[in-house]
């Protein structure tokens, strides 16, 4: 189905030779294949610069696991997004996530994508996740005020 969209993808697994996950990795940093589908235990470690989208299709176990996952994106400055898919069995599993540290998420009603059978992109304001360093670099060198107090801006209502 990717193919047909125009999207080269390939799999990375735990399981896999040597030689083949260096295939892989290769025509990923290469941007030969612009999507990389890959397990928990062979993702562990992966140094990408060029991540611009983490899916996580099922939780993971440990509120780690998730940090893990969803810092392959933004590295380097760069932009990114992560998107994880919670369904109603997994509300006992996400609470868990939450106690042990997983990042608060915003919900997004995706009923409407179930119905259209098709994705629809609604922009939304930017959030930057911080560099592993812990600090969000700025134009002008000073580190940002915090958000204590003051609410974050609304995406637009634009169609």
């Amino acid at each position: 189905e990717l193919l047909r969209l125009g999207h080269k993808s390939v799999e990375l697994q735990g399981n896999m030779a040597q030689n083949a996950r260096d295939k892989v990795m290769e025509s990923f940093r290469n941007q030969r294949a612009d999507v990389l589908v890959a397990t928990n235990v062979a993702a562990r470690g992966l140094d990408l610069s060029h991540v611009g989208l983490v899916i996580n299709y099922e939780l993971p176990d440990t509120a780690e696991a998730m940090t893990h996952r969803i810092g392959r994106t933004a590295r380097n400055g760069n932009t990114g997004r992560a998107l994880t898919f919670i369904t109603a069995d997994d509300h006992e599993k996400w609470a868990k996530l939450r106690r042990q540290g997983a990042p608060a998420l915003r919900n997004v009603d995706a009923s409407a994508f179930a119905r259209v059978g098709d994705w629809q992109y609604l922009e939304d304001t930017a959030h930057p996740i911080a560099p592993a360093g812990g600090r969000t670099p700025t134009r002008s060198g000073r580190r940002p005020r915090p958000m204590r107090g003051r609410r974050p801006n609304r995406p637009s209502s634009r169609p």
